[in-house]
């Protein structure tokens, strides 16, 4: 990564950003995050106080996942 990055933002599955973390742990990051809860997963503490260099918003789209299996 180059070292004149100043922000990381993803937006998509989990897998995206568990790819940010692994690229770096001081650079802040700011998530889409959607279909997966980053609270119960471990990323944040709590999305007003997230804690660390993480923040941003979760979209749960449980009926458009749901229907999406259900064919």
């Amino acid at each position: 990564m180059r070292s004149n990055v100043e922000l990381l933002v993803v937006t998509g599955s989990e897998i995206t950003l568990q790819a940010a973390i692994a690229a770096s742990r001081t650079i802040p990051i700011v998530m889409l995050a959607i279909n997966f809860d980053p609270i119960a997963r471990g990323y944040v503490k709590s999305l007003a106080r997230p804690g660390g260099n993480i923040t941003g918003v979760v979209s749960l789209q449980t009926e458009l996942a749901a229907s999406k299996w259900s064919c």
